[in-house]
């Protein structure tokens, strides 16, 4: 438990780490496409009739200098003409969205015209080359410049600065400026007071530690009025169109033009001067937008982190999929919520990785601390001597897994190579440790591949058992399967031991099937995962009985009840009792698939059938019979055992008890 507390721990620390690095990484550098994808889909207020664009467009250039690339050359009686035409009709603030930066000879003529209305904001923009280079021409007082600069961020414009503090004099952003004009305030700049810019005492705007605001965008792309410059000049508008209007000036779909992604429509491009007009709509309505407070930022972060990682620790793997599938839009929608009713922008980006990346990566460090950690276990456990099948089950499920004992149905299996010691008296220790290596290598993998579990080796003996510790369906089935299989790779490998001088290997097998003890039995520090019983002891009798009658793999009766003829031969040999055991058991050899077809195979089916009719006269008492019937095969090592018996039993030599061979020895 003390463990599982720790990797929680460990977990959760990890979580809010990643999660907090995510949140600048992405914030940083996807962020900005991610909420122009979703926070900005509702807009920040409803919009007003305040603002009116008077559009430069193709239409007026084609009236006035036939070239997009004069346009910066208009002659300034141009805006002579059309701010002298704007005031007449009683616009209440005019701004011109328009670089001044070329001498004409009606400069002093326009300056005068904006001396004279003082409603009027003229473009300034930062240049570009070493220094502070601000343009239009200095003969345009600064007291009617507003900065047209906007920030830049993967192809998206969503912020602008207040103000531009230059070593000579601060300029505020032309939407500030325009709205200092439309309500008649005649001041230049404002403050910076507790993280805003305080433009007037009841107007401020919420400015970042890089000296940037938000534009609260009100209005999508070419929602504003506008009409074009060349019927402003020509008087083709209604009469009280700019009357108590804002009246912004600036180019439309020209070539050089100025146009940016916006994040409320990131499809088509908003001309520049829209930009300001959403800046300007927003101080008239004194609704900015302002991020949500880092410090509560990030405390919901953790909460959020914890919340998603607690859900997919303990809630079922529905629950989990569910709130995953349900927690994005809910962020979405927050965001929504929180832009339109509160001016909160919330970063949709961060909060969805840190709710969703973090949690999983968390998680992924807590199945391996706590979870995996049993899982690893059972597969360090019984990976060497069960199947890769069954560990896989066996770590999806370890409740399946009793480490104590207990009582259950299987099919045990033994092996042992017959006259190992003069085997091992033939090789040198080199030789006999790769023999033996290679062997149960071989053994071992066919009792795996077979869904059998390696119980030990016992020097050259194979002890295995099935169906344990998982369920199995036809366990004795599977059981004849694996040793029928060994005696088949065994002869290959005696083929090629021979060109090696190794000498000519046979291996015994017994199987039955009964109730066993199961579990992991042993100290606390050192136990072993197998089986007891007298059920067992009886299986290992059986691969001891082999040499008594010749033959290679002898099963119990249970096991041929349970498989049936449909898949293997099987030769009843005899009815015995085993050393240690009050109980009769009948004993059947099992001689191989049903589905061998060969010369010698339908041989050994002959000698099967007339052995089972000598047997009927040897369990009916008549041994004289019997020996007559098991004499007519020599070459049959079980009917020449048999019919020796045959002989003890007519001299009285040797009794059966109850028709029982009963064996004194192991």
């Amino acid at each position: 438990m003390k463990l599982k507390s720790i990797s929680q721990f460990l977990a959760f620390s990890t979580i809010l780490i990643i999660g907090f690095g995510l949140s600048w990484i992405f914030g940083t550098i996807i962020g900005v496409d991610f909420n122009a994808y979703f926070a900005y889909k509702v807009l920040r207020a409803n919009p007003t009739d305040n603002i009116v664009i008077v559009a430069i467009d193709n239409t007026s250039l084609n009236a006035l200098t036939q070239s997009d690339f004069r346009v910066l050359n208009f002659s300034k009686s141009v805006y002579i003409d059309l701010i002298k035409e704007l005031e007449k009709w009683w616009a209440k603030a005019i701004g011109l969205d328009i670089v001044l930066a070329n001498p004409d000879p009606k400069e002093w003529e326009l300056v005068e015209v904006l001396e004279k209305y003082k409603n009027i904001v003229i473009a300034a923009k930062v240049g570009s080359g070493d220094g502070e280079q601000v343009i239009p021409k200095s003969v345009y007082p600064r007291k009617f410049w507003g900065m047209i600069d906007v920030i830049l961020e993967k192809n998206i414009v969503n912020r602008i600065k207040p103000v531009y503090q230059l070593q000579w004099e601060n300029i505020e952003a032309f939407s500030i400026q325009m709205y200092r004009k439309w309500i008649g305030d005649s001041k230049i700049s404002g403050t910076f007071q507790n993280g805003d810019y305080q433009i007037l005492p009841i107007r401020k705007i919420p400015v970042g530690d890089d000296g940037t605001t938000y534009i609260p965008f009100l209005r999508r792309v070419d929602q504003y009025p506008k009409i074009s410059l060349i019927d402003v000049l020509n008087g083709k508008y209604p009469k009280d169109f700019f009357k108590g209007k804002a009246v912004l000036v600036g180019e439309y779909g020209t070539l050089i033009h100025d146009a940016y992604f916006a994040p409320v429509d990131i499809g088509n491009r908003m001309p520049g001067i829209e930009f300001h007009a959403n800046m300007l709509e927003s101080l008239m309505q004194n609704t900015p937008l302002q991020p949500v407070n880092e410090r509560w930022s990030n405390m919901v972060l953790a909460i959020f982190a914890l919340s998603t990682f607690l859900v997919v620790v303990y809630a079922s793997i529905w629950v989990a999929t569910m709130v995953f599938a349900v927690l994005p839009f809910l962020i979405i929608f927050a965001s929504w919520y929180l832009m339109a009713a509160h001016g909160l922008l919330l970063d949709v980006w961060t909060y969805t990785v840190v709710a969703i990346m973090s949690s999983l990566i968390g998680w992924s460090f807590y199945r391996y601390f706590v979870v995996d950690a049993n899982r690893r276990f059972l597969s360090t456990a019984f990976g060497h001597y069960i199947s890769p099948d069954i560990v896989k089950q066996l770590s999806a499920n370890p409740e399946l897994l009793s480490l104590g004992g207990q009582r259950r149905y299987l099919t045990v299996f033994f092996s042992d190579i017959e006259g190992f010691s003069r085997i091992s008296e033939q090789l040198s220790t080199d030789e006999l440790f790769r023999l033996m290596n290679e062997y149960l290598s071989e053994m071992t993998n066919i009792l795996v591949d077979n869904n059998g579990t390696l119980d030990k080796y016992i020097g050259d003996s194979v002890m295995g058992f099935f169906w344990a510790p998982l369920s199995l369906d036809h366990p004795s089935y599977w059981a004849c399967k694996t040793a029928l299989e060994q005696q088949q790779r065994l002869m290959e490998l005696n083929t090629k031991w021979i060109t090696q001088n190794i000498p000519h290997i046979v291996t015994r097998m017994g199987i039955h099937s009964g109730e066993v003890m199961v579990g992991n039995i042993g100290s606390k520090e050192r136990f072993n995962y197998t089986i007891m019983g007298d059920n067992v002891n009886l299986a290992s009798r059986l691969e001891g009985v082999n040499k008594e009658y010749g033959t290679l793999i002898c099963v119990s009766a249970q096991v041929v009840e349970e498989v049936g003829v449909q898949d293997f031969i099987f030769r009843r040999l005899d009815r015995i009792r085993v050393k240690g055991k009050e109980e009769s058991v009948e004993i059947f050899e099992l001689v191989g698939f049903q589905s061998t077809q060969n010369h010698a195979f339908e041989e050994k089916r002959k000698y099967i059938e007339a052995y089972e009719t000598a047997l009927w006269h040897y369990f009916a008492g008549d041994f004289t019979r019997a020996r007559e019937l098991f004499r007519q095969y020599p070459n049959d090592k079980p009917a020449t055992i048999m019919a020796a018996r045959c002989v003890s039993l007519i001299a009285g030599t040797t009794t059966l008890k109850n028709g029982v061979f009963v064996f004194d020895y192991k």
